[in-house]
């Protein structure tokens, strides 16, 4: 539990003080209070990892490691302490907060947000207790790509020696996140999965205050919008049980992003400054998770129409905004070039501009993968119930926050469904993903009516924000005890206590070239292979080979080009034949198979149809030995020579 603690005191150096260092250097001016700093810090932090990966690469392959992590947070303590003795006019600003703002902060709001986020980040912690292992299908492709960042040094094109694949085109910014949190740490890459995803948690909700503030000139607002994302609403919380950091992270970017690309366009003057800062944040989102990057990319017209093109303060400017957003654009796809180019070749590629050309004629696009889910499920209708008012008080005060969130919603659905338009596009970007990324504009509103209702309460009865401040604290503390529980072990867990120590007897009593048959089916409408249970891990939690690859294996590409075909042909193949029987025996040994994993959760996690393997018909069957077993965990060895071979 120490080193734990003492690890996400490190997760806050390694999140906080490389932005911090760059806001300080490029922006001492900033207009924001203590939160505002800290959490634009954490989002230029994330944004600067995996270009930092890039172009380490780029500029000849530099290697990073934990002494050059070191480094470069120690140069960061330098910068910061010789800016603030240069500068100490800084920490006034913070302090006063000089953006014209509703509730300046105050005592009574720091200790408010004080509370809120160390209760926020200790509840998140608490959430994965007794987990070592990162839940669902997901965590498995991300574990081994941040252990293969930390094997390389940095970006890498092998996934040897945990899959024959010989591409990396994936998006990675939470990966870069894991590495250097794990060199920082030297925690075991599983468990630092799981830490930083908790931690990007809090920050997915944290990372809304400025933007809620520069919206609604109101950090009360602020407050309630963060309350409501990290507390009250169970999105992101609910990500823990998919292990969906990867567009987690993503989302602790984007209302930075956001509120960078405000921040450039809407100063007097081209600022240099500005827009390194939200050149920096753009393009590390981009590099972080490609469909985020559609989602701001989306978001922007809303914003540009009604704070740019509709405002009659900037009315005039309109012109000009554009301008200074199209030079972002520019610059950032120059910023992650490298990757552009190691990305427009790639399968990858391929399967997305298929998809943006045939998606709508999938059956299995239109019906299951983009199909539309009840809101309710992401967003509780007492939620929905708030967000009506927060359009009402929008509404009645004249405001544009609501047409700014309504647009925000309509071209997120519209990126997901361009069918309705006549456009391409169809499955690039699904209707879960944005359904289970609308916590953020909806705890605005949340946030915005909430405080707006006090503020008129206040008028007919001067106790209505005390009996506001009680129910928000018992409903607080009712949904805090939902997200204590919100791991749901019996659906989402593939590794258990019993798997683990399975892992811990395959490294020790089998040989290295060992390769397990493991349970899996077939998903994704069929294109692709997933695995079922704790054997779907042992590449990384045992070291040995097994039959069913990460995720990744059908967009990178394979060192044999039939490899996908051979891992589905393989599934197919157990699944129509009988494994007791001669025939069974034949296509194991055809596939080099030495050894069979049946885990404890025996094959039935996200698996739609029975288990691949039935421990019964293999312990009935003269040719696999029991070499293992503890409750329902069972290692079969494959026997070279049955007694029936013998004579």
């Amino acid at each position: 539990m120490l080193y734990e603690f003492a690890a996400v005191l490190a997760a806050g150096l390694l999140f906080l003080l490389p932005g911090l260092t760059l806001l300080l250097w490029l922006l001492p001016d900033l207009d924001e209070d203590w939160f505002g700093w800290l959490t634009l810090s954490a989002g230029i932090s994330l944004a600067a990892f995996p270009l930092l990966l890039l172009w380490a690469r780029t500029l000849g392959g530099i290697r990073l490691g934990p002494a050059a992590l070191w480094a470069m947070l120690g140069v960061c303590i330098l910068l910061i302490l010789w800016r603030l003795r240069r500068r100490p006019d800084v920490l006034d600003a913070v302090r006063r907060g000089s953006r014209p703002v509703v509730g300046r902060p105050s005592r009574r709001l720091s200790l408010l947000l004080a509370l809120l986020a160390g209760s926020v980040i200790g509840l998140r912690l608490w959430t994965i207790r007794g987990l070592t292992v990162p839940l669902w299908a997901d965590s498995y492709q991300h574990t081994m790509m941040a252990q293969l960042i930390v094997d390389h040094g940095g970006l890498f094109d092998s996934w040897l020696p945990y899959a024959p694949l010989k591409t990396f085109t994936y998006h990675y910014g939470f990966h870069a996140a894991v590495a250097f949190f794990h060199w920082l740490t030297g925690m075991e890459m599983p468990r630092a999965v799981l830490i930083v995803g908790q931690l990007l948690n809090a920050l997915a909700a944290f990372a809304i205050y400025p933007l809620a503030v520069r919206l609604t000139e109101n950090r009360w607002v602020g407050l309630m919008a963060v309350l409501t994302a990290a507390i009250l609403s169970p999105m992101p919380g609910f990500y823990v049980n998919w292990g969906r950091y990867t567009q987690l992270a993503g989302q602790v970017i984007l209302p930075v992003a956001l509120w960078f690309t405000w921040e450039m366009v809407a100063h007097p003057r081209l600022s240099a400054r500005r827009l390194v800062l939200a050149l920096i944040v753009v393009a590390g989102l981009a590099l972080t998770h490609y469909k985020v990057i559609l989602f701001y990319v989306a978001i922007l017209p809303g914003w540009w129409l009604v704070y740019s093109v509709f405002d009659k303060e900037r009315r005039s400017n309109w012109l000009n905004s554009l301008g200074r957003i199209a030079l972002l654009g520019m610059l950032a796809l120059l910023a992650v070039s490298p990757w552009i180019a190691n990305v427009a070749s790639s399968r990858l590629a391929q399967q997305q501009i298929g998809l943006a050309i045939q998606g709508e004629r999938s059956n299995f696009i239109r019906n299951e993968y983009n199909r539309f889910h009840d809101v309710r499920n992401f967003i509780p209708t007492p939620m929905l119930g708030a967000i009506g008012v927060g359009f009402l008080f929008s509404f009645v005060r004249r405001r544009p926050l609501a047409v700014f969130i309504g647009l925000w919603v309509a071209f997120l659905f519209l990126l997901a469904n361009p069918y309705l338009l006549h456009l391409p596009g169809t499955g690039v970007v699904n209707n879960f993903a944005v359904l289970i990324s609308l916590y953020i504009p909806a705890s605005i509103m949340v946030g915005y009516g909430a405080v707006w209702a006090v503020q008129y309460g206040r008028r007919y009865w001067r106790g209505t924000p005390w009996a506001f401040g009680l129910l928000v604290v018992g409903m607080s503390l009712w949904a805090a005890r939902i997200h204590a529980q919100m791991v749901d072990p019996a659906q989402f867990m593939l590794v258990t206590p019993t798997d683990e120590r399975a892992m811990v007897w395959i490294r020790d009593n089998t040989p290295p070239d060992a390769k397990f048959l493991v349970n899996g089916f077939f998903a994704y409408g069929g294109t692709g292979v997933g695995g079922a249970d704790a054997g779907w891990w042992i590449p990384l939690l045992a070291g040995r080979e097994n039959t069913i690859p990460p995720l990744t294996y059908t967009s990178e590409t394979p060192f044999s080009p039939d490899y996908p075909q051979q891992v589905h042909n393989l599934v197919a193949q157990i699944q129509a034949s009988d494994l007791s029987t001669r025939e069974g025996l034949a296509i194991l040994k055809q596939n080099d198979i030495t050894h069979i994993y049946v885990g404890q959760r025996e094959g039935r996690v996200w698996n739609p149809g029975a288990p691949l393997l039935s421990v019964e018909t293999l312990l009935a069957a003269p040719y696999y030995e029991p070499v293992y077993h503890e409750d329902r965990v069972w290692i079969f060895e494959v026997r070279t020579e049955t007694a029936e071979e013998g004579q």
